[in-house]
This record gives C-alpha cells, sequence and structure tokens, in this order.
C-alpha cells in the first residue's frame, strides 16, 4: 500500500537531527530549524553523545517536516525517543503520536498512544494505541506496518491507479472502506490485513471474518472464519471463507466456499461452493456446487429417491447443492441460477438433479401419506423456468411465479391431482388420500399455471401410473340400519 511508502526517508530526517554531536546538532545536516524550537544540549557520555532538543521543529531540504515536545537521541546505538504530539510529515504522508522510538540501525519505529497514520494524497487513514514499522532492508524487502491496541479502524480508499474512470475521481467523491479489528497490517504497497474480529463497511457492503487480506492492486478481498460473511443489499452470504473480487473498485463477484449459505429476499442457497455473479451492485447469476478434487472418488449417489411409491429412501445423502425459494426446492451436484437484476428467470440443476413443488400443499391434510406430499420431478438435468406477473397483493408491482419444469435423462416426476367430486364429497372413508400420477421417459416437461399443472410431455415414454385411491373395507359406510354395507 502506498501509504506508508514516505516513512523510510522520513525516519532518515529523524537520525539526522540528532546525528551530529554538540551545538552542530541544533541544525543538522540537510535540516533547518524553524521558529518555535526551544532549544538543544549535547552531553558526551563513555557511551557517545546524547543530545537533547525542545520543542524541536525542523524542515529538511526535501519537504520533510518533523516535530515533537522534546527529543532525546542517543548516538552511538542510533536511538530515538521522541515525547510528546510527536508529527512526521513527508511526501504525502503523515504520522501523529503521543511517543514515538526510532531505532535507526534496525529500522524500526514504534509510536504509543493516540496514533494516526494518514495518507494526504489518497485520504486513507490508520488510527490506533501502538504503531510497529518495520522498513526495507537485508532481512525484509517490503515495508511492514502493524497498527494495534484500542480496536484499530481504517478508512481505506482504493488506489486511485486501479480505478477504471479514465480520469480517476477527486478523492472526496470516492468512499473509503471503513475496517475495524483487533490488529491492522500493510505489507509492501499492495497487501492490507487485519485480524481478530474483523467489520468491514462501505455504502451497502457489509463484512464479516476472523480475519482479512485484501490485495489493492488485483482488486480481492478475502475473508475466513467461523463464518465469514459478506452483506451486499439483500444478499447474504456466508461461508469459512468468502472471496470479493472488485477490479476497478466495483463489486464483481462474490465467493464463499466451505459451508456456504446464502440467503435473499426470494431464495436460499445451500451448498459447499457458491459463486455469485453481480452486476450494477446487483445479483445477476449465481453457481452453487459440490466441486471434486481432481482424482477424487465422485460423491455416492442414492439408489433410490425419496416419494416414489414401493422404492425405500437412500439412508445416506451425498455433499448436495440445494436452493429454496417459498414455493420450489431444488437439489443436485450443482445449481445454475440466472437472475438478471435479482429476478429469477431460471435454474438449472446438473448431476441427480431434483426439484420438489410445494404450491399445491393445500392439498394435504394431517392423513396425507408422506410420499405424496409434494409434487416432484427428477433427472440427470433439471430446469425450471419462471415468470414475473403482476401481484396480487400489490398492484404496482410483481411476483415471480413458476412456469415449467422440465427433466432430462432419467426423467421421472410424481404429481399428485385434484381429488374428484366423489372423494372431495366422502372426505372420511378417503382420507385425503389424492390421485397420483407417476411417469418415468426420456425427458419430461411440467407446465404450470398459477401452480397447477396445467400440461404435461413427454419422450421416450418408460412407464406411466395414473393411481386413483379406493375405498377401503374399513371406509365403507354404514348402513341406517346401522349394518355394515359390503
Amino acid at each position: 500500500m502506498r501509504l506508508v511508502r514516505g516513512l523510510a526517508p522520513l525516519l532518515c530526517a529523524g537520525a539526522l537531527v540528532v546525528s551530529a554531536p554538540g551545538a552542530a546538532s541544533a541544525q543538522p545536516s540537510g535540516c533547518s530549524v524553524l521558529a518555535g524550537t526551544g532549544g538543544s544540549q549535547t552531553l558526551s557520555t563513555s557511551n557517545g553523545f546524547v543530545t537533547h532538543m525542545w520543542t524541536p521543529r525542523l524542515r529538511c531540504n526535501d519537504g520533510r517536516y518533523i516535530q515533537a515536545d522534546s527529543l532525546v537521541h542517543f548516538e552511538a546505538s542510533g536511538y530515538t525517543n521522541m515525547i510528546g504530539n510527536v508529527l512526521f510529515r513527508t511526501d504525502g504522508r503523515e504520522l501523529r503520536a503521543a511517543t514515538a522510538r526510532y531505532f535507526e540501525r534496525l529500522g524500526r519505529l514504534e509510536a504509543d498512544s493516540a496514533v494516526e497514520l494518514r495518507d494526504l494524497t489518497q485520504g486513507t487513514v490508520i488510527t490506533g494505541e501502538e504503531l510497529l514499522y518495520l522498513r526495507p532492508g537485508p532481512m525484509r524487502t517490503e515495508e511492514n506496518l502493524h497498527v494495534s491496541g484500542g480496536r484499530p479502524r481504517a478508512l481505506l480508499y482504493p488506489r486511485r491507479d486501479t480505478l477504471r474512470e479514465d480520469a480517476p475521481p477527486p478523492p472526496d467523491s470516492i468512499t473509503p472502506y471503513e475496517v475495524v479489528a483487533d490488529d491492522i497490517y500493510l505489507v509492501g504497497e499492495q497487501y492490507f490485513q487485519a485480524e481478530g474480529s474483523v467489520g468491514v463497511v462501505r455504502d451497502s457492503l457489509l463484512a464479516f471474518g476472523d480475519s482479512l487480506n485484501y490485495d489493492q492492486v488485483g482488486g480481492a478481498l478475502d475473508l475466513t472464519g467461523r463464518p465469514a460473511r459478506v452483506v451486499q443489499g439483500e444478499l447474504d452470504l456466508q461461508g469459512l471463507s468468502v472471496r470479493v473480487l472488485l477490479p476497478g473498485d466495483e463489486v464483481e463477484e462474490v465467493v464463499a466456499r466451505d459451508e456456504a449459505l446464502l440467503t435473499t429476499d426470494s431464495l436460499d442457497v445451500d451448498a459447499p461452493f457458491i459463486r455469485i455473479f453481480m452486476a450494477d451492485g446487483v445479483l445477476d447469476r449465481l453457481v452453487a456446487a459440490a466441486p471434486r478434487t481432481p482424482g477424487a472418488p465422485a460423491a455416492p449417489q442414492p439408489q433410490a429417491r425419496p416419494g416414489v411409491p414401493g422404492e425405500e429412501e437412500d439412508s445416506v445423502a451425498p455433499i448436495r447443492a440445494r436452493a429454496t425459494s417459498s414455493t420450489l426446492t431444488m437439489e443436485a451436484d450443482s445449481l445454475d441460477v440466472y437472475a438478471p437484476a435479482e429476478r429469477i428467470q431460471s435454474m438449472i440443476a446438473v448431476g441427480g438433479a431434483r426439484a420438489v413443488s410445494t404450491v399445491r400443499d393445500s392439498l394435504n391434510s394431517a392423513d396425507t401419506p408422506e410420499d405424496i406430499l409434494h409434487d416432484w420431478i427428477e433427472g440427470d438435468t433439471v430446469k425450471a423456468a419462471f415468470l414475473s406477473v403482476p401481484s396480487d397483493s400489490d398492484p404496482s408491482g410483481e411476483e415471480i411465479v413458476l412456469e415449467s419444469l422440465e427433466a432430462r435423462l432419467n426423467a421421472r416426476s410424481l404429481y399428485r391431482l385434484e381429488p374428484d367430486s366423489t372423494q372431495r364429497a366422502d372426505t372420511t372413508a378417503f382420507r385425503s388420500r389424492l390421485p397420483v400420477n407417476y411417469t418415468e421417459a426420456a425427458g419430461i416437461l411440467l407446465l404450470f399455471d398459477e401452480g397447477k399443472i396445467v400440461e404435461m410431455k413427454w419422450d421416450g415414454l418408460q412407464r406411466g401410473i395414473q393411481l386413483q385411491p379406493v375405498r377401503r373395507p374399513d371406509d365403507a359406510p354404514r348402513t341406517s340400519g346401522g349394518g355394515d354395507d359390503r
């Protein structure tokens, strides 16, 4: 990050202030003593000269400025101690603190109490109680900065040379990232890091995690934690790790891995891996999957799926991707959801795919058998298509409704039919048992209208069964004389 680029020459200025012994220390080489400087005194000791300056106010030939209430320099060790209202300013950067210590030979600067590090060009500000700066040298190739104590806070402005505009906007028109953590680090000019209960706020973007790593050049923000979490508008995504890709300072993608969970106003998704594609700050498309490690065997697939009459449920469910709306649940090895401007148009499920509709669950009662509680369709691939229609509850709004479900390859479906007039009239005898259509084919297409299946199409029909409930012997009505009518 450029925030610390100017600190190394600044520190050299600290050495110049006190490197010359005797009276010359009042006006070090390359620097001028300004009005307001109280004076200086140099003592000769067995360990070399020690220089004390009161209210030093110094400006160097290259524009650096240094001041404090007092300053003591030990020539033999190259150690400088600055006490009270310490200020370094150089090359558009400024450091303020109550006290500071500089170890010239180690390239080490320490500052304490009310620390504030400011980039006067970019506008970035980091505050905390303690600062440790290590300049590049034989032991390290990049600058390192660590701010801690009192929950450090950073107002982090995007680097102007990474913005997409041909003419970068003025700093006051750019919204910074506000970062709060237990510890804040800068590594070179590129990496910003934070550790310990990290929180990030920028406009409608909120992010949380145990740690954060921000690559300012590459435009990637990585969060880890249990869980890491990113909230953007109505999207709420979490996982053990979350990456936000924001090249040019615009959020383009958000990726969650391991125990990933997405919550929105209209759709919830959980999977080992979720990738969201954004357009103009809102959801455009998402992919959810259970990715395989190269060379690893595929996840076990159930031999029989629940809901098919005569088949048993598989007791071991593989790791799957699942999307759930108010009326539809889809599950598969991978899901691809197209939702331009956050309006769902389609969901495609691939790999042992299954879709369950709950639109017609009003047909159920306490006596409805578990196998026919919902309508469902499955196949190697299942596609759901949606329509936007005027909202019944809001005349000026709209709502998303299911238009069709289509399964391809090893397709099968089960859906309930409306009970006929006899079944509706004799609810005691039929106990809410519903007519059922079960189909197996190479491909099946179900068309919906207001949640009801109005048409079914298929190709490569293998089996088609329509079951009508029958009156059970013990359900037969009694005669007027009390005997059984058999």
